[in-house]
């Protein structure tokens, strides 16, 4: 808690697959000790962000369940503000994952509206750039530049994959929008003391000028369940035939050499990682623009 009594609030956003909670693992795994509560942003009713959450919480973890925070920020992130606090009384920091479809400026005018300016204080707004994907992302995806310019600061991460000259047209990309956006390199050597003491003024909900005047791109949502052991090369191969339209995908796979591990895939690149606790039945979430609904649950239970 800082000295005004107030509890800080980081919002992450940032695209899908740019690696928000890759960012929220490493600054829990840096400040093990630290009473840091969750709210995390769900697509559906299974329950995927939180299991990717592998560092312990010593404060409360909330999931909201709707793919789009930013359509319901005004109703239920005060309320779910104040169930932390009141679960969680010795919260030191709350931080927000917003999904990567969310415009970040609804949910961070009701974070400092005045409902809630009594509790807690939005610190600062974290967008974690994507250096091997940003600039394909951003030429079909508005809510890309929406999220980007919505921060205070920019954190690039995937910067050794990508190389310096890819590096370098995000760096001029960021710092193209002419409004002053600081932009971090994600490395291992980053200094993560600041990250929780950072802080930057944010206009309250009354003075935003167009919170929930916005309106989303049409993006599709797939679930796909299998009631048995996956083979592990079979999925790798399914994957790879995957549409182009599937931007992100990410679940639990019950794989049949293994325990159930859970599954990323962005970019065309599959990440699989073991896991405890997981449920045998196979569960994934597949995102991306006209996706055909029939066509993918077909690939993967053909």
């Amino acid at each position: 808690m800082s000295e005004s009594g107030l509890v800080p609030v980081i919002l992450v956003t940032g695209f899908l697959g740019s690696g928000k909670t890759t960012f929220i693992n490493w600054l829990l795994h840096k400040f093990p000790e630290r009473k840091i509560s969750l709210i995390l942003n769900e697509f559906g009713d299974i329950s995927l962000e939180s299991r990717f959450v592998k560092e312990t919480v010593h404060g409360q973890v909330a999931e909201l369940a709707n793919g789009c925070m930013c359509c319901v920020a005004k109703s239920d992130i005060p309320r779910v503000v104040k169930y932390i606090l009141e679960t969680a009384p010795h919260t030191e920091a709350i931080i927000i994952e917003a999904s990567g479809l969310s415009d970040p400026d609804p949910v961070a005018a009701s974070l400092a509206s005045e409902e809630l300016s009594k509790l807690i204080n939005l610190n600062t707004i974290i967008c974690i750039v994507d250096a091997l994907n940003f600039l394909d992302h951003r030429k079909d995806n508005p809510i890309v530049m929406s999220q980007l310019g919505d921060c205070d600061i920019a954190l690039i991460t995937k910067v050794h994959e990508a190389g310096e000259k890819q590096l370098g047209l995000v760096k001029l990309a960021i710092d193209s929008l002419g409004i002053g956006i600081k932009h971090i390199d994600f490395k291992d050597d980053l200094d993560h003391r600041a990250f929780l003491e950072l802080k930057f003024d944010h206009e309250s909900e009354a003075e935003s000028e167009h919170h929930h005047d916005h309106s989303h791109e049409e993006y599709s949502e797939v679930w796909v369940s299998i009631n048995k052991p996956v083979k592990r090369l079979e999925f790798a191969e399914k994957v790879r035939n995957l549409p182009n339209e599937v931007i992100r995908a990410k679940g639990c796979v019950n794989f049949s050499d293994s325990t159930p591990s859970l599954i990323q895939y962005v970019g065309r690149r599959l990440q699989v990682l073991e896991s405890d606790g997981l449920p045998k039945d196979s569960n994934m979430l597949f995102l991306g623009k006209g996706l055909n609904k029939e066509a993918i649950d077909k690939l993967f239970n053909s």
